[in-house]
């Protein structure tokens, strides 16, 4: 007989095999895969520079998940029209359109959504229910009309945290960096832009960054990666991952798993980091 003050570890082999277990189909994404997923109630962040192919990132897991299960795609900046341009050189199938719910905060989020955050997060619960949505896609919050005080971000992180809990889905959120950040240094969790809040409720908190390696005879090549700052309750944080683009379907098709302290190497000896 356990009390509520008392740690209760009679099933610990049970709670080991749960937090190696998929809730969702595998991705084609190793540095997500090595989370075992985007588990129910967790919410993942992703930190990159402005204009530097972090939607690119986003939208390529996006419809890995749509092939398989109903997502919910709440952008802030782009229009429906990009997003079919976009998609079309996707090359996306009629089973992940069925299974993207698209909200376009621009067209579909009113003055008194974005004046109050309970009333937002009340909305996105409606979203997410009618779609059954499992996964939610943030694209960006920090460019949100809702993310627009301190107090505001702090609350919409927090409530965010409870509704993924209460629905039981995962989160992907997208954040810029904030002003000031050189192009040789690179991301730590709190130069995310506005609140810290942000890098503070994340289970799991990524840094996207690109650089430049110099050519010989064939010009310089942009190498994109995401190195793992955060991971609660996963020892994953020796490894980084070497993104692989696709130039002809405009997304990335996947990642190779390799340790940090080999692409830092790599990166001190490129010219500069984007």
């Amino acid at each position: 007989m356990f009390s509520d003050d008392k740690l209760d570890m009679s099933n610990a082999e049970g709670l080991k095999r749960k937090l190696k277990t998929f809730f969702l189909p595998h991705t084609k994404f190793q540095f997500i895969n090595d989370h075992y997923g985007l588990r129910p109630g967790k919410m993942h962040v992703l930190l990159a520079a402005a204009g530097k192919g972090k939607s690119t990132l986003a939208r390529s897991i996006l419809l890995d998940i749509a092939e398989k299960e109903p997502v919910l795609f709440y952008v802030t900046e782009e229009s429906k029209e990009d997003l079919e341009t976009q998609f079309a050189y996707n090359e996306i199938s009629q089973r992940q359109v069925d299974n993207i719910f698209l909200v376009q905060e621009s067209k579909d989020v009113g003055y008194e959504l974005r004046n109050s955050v309970e009333k937002w997060l009340g909305y996105l619960r409606i979203k997410v229910k009618n779609s059954g949505a499992k996964v939610i896609f943030l694209d960006n919050i920090t460019s949100s009309a809702v993310y627009n005080s301190v107090d505001a971000q702090r609350e919409m992180i927090l409530g965010l945290k409870e509704l993924i809990e209460e629905l039981d889905v995962a989160i992907f959120i997208i954040c810029h960096a904030k002003k000031g950040i050189k192009n040789n240094e690179w991301f730590k969790e709190d130069d995310v832009k506005g609140s810290t809040q942000i890098s503070i409720t994340a289970h799991f908190f990524y840094a996207y960054n690109m650089f430049v390696v110099p050519g010989r005879g064939e010009g310089d090549a942009k190498h994109a990666f995401i190195r793992i700052l955060k991971s609660r309750g996963y020892p994953n944080i020796a490894f980084s991952y070497d993104l692989q683009f696709n130039f002809n379907t405009y997304s990335y098709e996947g990642d190779k798993r390799v340790k940090t302290s080999d692409l830092e190497r790599v990166a001190k000896a490129s010219s500069k980091l984007l």
